[in-house]
């Protein structure tokens, strides 16, 4: 359920811009809200302050949405939670090798 929430907010923000762009700025605005939460490092608070300044207003307040979702994902069943995001989008890129690999047949494989 959490992957669908996930993707309900993201095709709801920037929709004109690249979905690619949208999910890494997420990522980047999501790293550096954590890290600064502690550390207070002023490089990282600029690099969010010029990522979120690409969205409106609204659209920056959903990003915290996406975290939440990512977050009850995680506590909901702690798998590769991002790798499935990125497939369920179709952000992989096949080119460079980027495919999402379910933790049963991970686990499988290890196991071998």
């Amino acid at each position: 359920p959490h992957i669908q929430e996930f993707v309900s907010v993201f095709n709801r923000i920037a929709p004109h811009e690249n979905r690619w762009q949208v999910f890494s700025d997420f990522a980047h605005m999501a790293a550096a809200a954590l890290y600064n939460a502690i550390h207070r490092d002023p490089t990282v608070e600029a690099d969010y302050l010029r990522r979120v300044k690409r969205y409106s207003k609204e659209d920056a307040v959903q990003m915290s949405g996406l975290l939440a979702a990512v977050t009850d994902g995680l506590e909901f069943s702690p798998t590769d939670f991002l790798g499935q995001l990125l497939m369920t989008l179709e952000l992989g890129n096949q080119y460079l090798g980027q495919y999402f690999t379910p933790y049963s047949v991970s686990y499988m494989m290890a196991r071998m």
